[in-house]
């Protein structure tokens, strides 16, 4: 989802501060995406607007921002496809953000309703707990669940564009850290252990060092996110190796349950 509403929490527990923490009351889990109720509409398009203010301008299953993914395109996709279920096309709850990628890779499958049952399915961000389902190592998404394996395995949520956000994301967010430390180092820098004459020019380079560090925290967003556009669109030198690996992968996963998890597809997959 954007880079503003991402979730991704690591505790370090050190002796005494483990026995600290569990008195303390479990933060409380929330779907990424909290959905709005707007009318009915005859045509699913319509919800386009809502979608996007809904999905924080986020896809639903990478999370990828449109500001990060100035080369790809965003679209509506239908989270039980269209051809295996037409009663849902213009249901706003069966409608998901997504971008043009993670919509085509995602395609008409259907899970069985025994695999479902297992957990063999795709993630919902407006239901779904992320942290349940995936964990971040380093740049590469894990799977905790059969839900985040089946997810990251049929949408492919580990190409290369999107290792490459992740990497951008925390290099955007260390360089913040550093800034806002120095910021506040300013902000408590006590100037009243300055001599009287010397306090009016600390204070006006301090001003000027803090607006500094206003305007360095821009310039890494504007330089990352140009960097995110660029190396989107390179290509990916291993793209059939691995999606020779993800398609064995996934019909390992589905050959666990009887019944056919394409209904929706075509000769040629295509968007659901």
């Amino acid at each position: 989802m954007s880079a503003g509403r991402k979730r991704g929490k690591s505790v370090a527990r050190r002796g005494g501060l483990a026995k600290a923490e569990s008195t303390l009351p479990m933060a409380r889990k929330t779907p990424l995406v909290t959905r709005s109720n707007p009318p009915p509409v005859k045509d699913y398009t319509e919800y386009r607007p809502v979608l996007r203010r809904d999905f924080v301008w986020s896809c639903a299953y990478c999370t990828t921002t449109e500001a990060e993914s100035m080369a790809v395109n965003f679209t509506i996709d239908h989270y039980e496809p269209k051809a295996s279920r037409p009663d849902l096309v213009n249901d706003f709850r069966n409608l998901m953000y997504a971008c043009n990628a993670c919509n085509i890779l995602k395609a008409g499958r259907v899970p069985t309703a025994e695999g479902r049952a297992a957990g063999y399915r795709f993630y919902r961000a407006d239901e779904d707990y992320r942290e349940d389902h995936f964990r971040l190592s380093d740049l590469e998404l894990k799977p905790v669940s059969n839900t985040g394996s089946y997810t990251i395995d049929a949408i492919d949520l580990n190409r290369p564009s999107l290792q490459r956000i992740r990497s951008l994301r925390r290099r955007l967010r260390h360089c913040a850290q550093l800034v806002s430390a120095g910021v506040m180092a300013l902000k408590n820098f006590p100037i009243d252990r300055l001599p009287q004459e010397l306090r009016g020019t600390a204070l006006r380079q301090i001003r000027k060092a803090m607006g500094s560090a206003d305007k360095m925290k821009l310039d890494i967003d504007e330089l990352l996110e140009a960097a995110a556009k660029s190396n989107l669109i390179d290509p990916d030198p291993d793209s059939k190796k691995r999606a020779k690996e993800r398609s064995e992968r996934i019909r390992e996963s589905e050959g666990l349950f009887a019944g056919n998890w394409s209904r929706a597809t075509t000769k040629k997959r295509r968007r659901a």
